[in-house]
């Protein structure tokens, strides 16, 4: 395979894996069958390593992981926020706009799976580089 066909097969699988973890983190609203979902996270988690095993080259290796990084960080930071203001400290009358904030956390939750785990693999070969030096 050639460094265009496998660029190709790279962009298809990110972008397969970022539409599985925005249906999966819909669809963890609708289903609350703990295997369905398991079934879900592990397919967007699968996905995930894939895509940072063919994305990756040696030269992008550190922009990616960098990039990833703050990709995390920023999900995981909204994701609090919206728990945090859904919970609203008890207060009765946010609890009309958690439910409305309930799907965008769901979503935020199935990206941070899939780009943790599409940093998973680079991660790695960066610390094998680390050694092999």
């Amino acid at each position: 395979m050639n460094s265009k066909e496998r660029k190709l097969v790279g962009h298809i699988l990110f972008g397969i894996g970022l539409i599985l973890a925005l249906v999966s983190g819909l669809v963890s609203i609708l289903v609350k069958n703990s295997k369905v979902l398991m079934i879900l996270y592990l397919l967007v988690s699968f996905f995930g390593l894939i895509t940072g095993y063919h994305n990756i080259k040696r030269k992008e290796l550190n922009t990616y992981l960098i990039a990833s990084l703050v990709l995390i960080i920023t999900l995981n930071n909204f994701y609090s926020l919206i728990e945090y203001v859904g919970r609203g400290l008890g207060l009765v009358s946010l609890d009309n706009l958690y439910s409305f904030l309930e799907p965008f956390s769901k979503i935020i939750n199935s990206l941070i799976i899939f780009i943790s785990s599409a940093s998973l693999i680079p991660a790695l070969k960066a610390v094998f580089r680390i050694l092999e030096d």
